[in-house]
């Protein structure tokens, strides 16, 4: 007969269950997009997002990896919510018909111009929403537009220069 005490139970009931709480997220990260794409976004269309991604939010100084980033965590929303992953391939596949092929075979006029027309869209309108969000919360993006981050734990702006602004004409 086995003898378990009862913080060694208490023990591994937690751990048991903190893996399945974190298993599927650390399954994401570890594995190749291709094993877990089946129930989400093939490569292709996770190309084109992050295509799309670039095109909304066109910013220089950025690196593709953090373009990637939000891709990925609109993939992850996408696995989790099932309408918010069939409005997300519907549109995709709406942009590739418009595009009477592959989006990602355009032009990047052509690109923009098959964006537009989508403006009007729920699929447009919860992408722009989610991408631009994702996208400005990542703080390796602060820095890159000057944005020190939250002021509260600095003290607050009023004594590091809130008034200090020379671009404002003089009285």
């Amino acid at each position: 007969m086995i003898k378990l005490r009862r913080r060694e139970v208490i023990r591994k009931t937690l751990l048991g269950s903190s893996l399945l709480v974190v298993s599927p997220t650390i399954i994401l990260e570890i594995l190749p997009h291709s094993v877990w794409a089946q129930n989400g976004l093939s490569e292709r269309q996770s190309k084109t997002l992050t295509g799309i991604v670039r095109c909304l939010f066109p910013h220089s100084g950025l690196d593709i990896s953090i373009y990637q980033n939000v891709v990925t965590a609109i993939e992850r929303d996408a696995l989790a919510r099932v309408s918010f992953r069939s409005l997300l391939l519907s549109g995709l596949e709406a942009l590739d018909k418009k595009s009477q092929g592959s989006w990602l075979d355009l032009t990047k006029e052509k690109q923009i111009e098959n964006i537009a027309a989508f403006e009007d869209t729920e699929f447009f309108k919860a992408l722009w929403q989610k991408a631009s969000y994702l996208l400005y919360q990542e703080q390796e993006v602060w820095g890159k537009f000057g944005y020190e981050g939250p002021s509260y734990p600095k003290g607050g702006y009023v004594s590091r220069g809130f008034d200090d602004i020379g671009w404002v004409p003089g009285e």
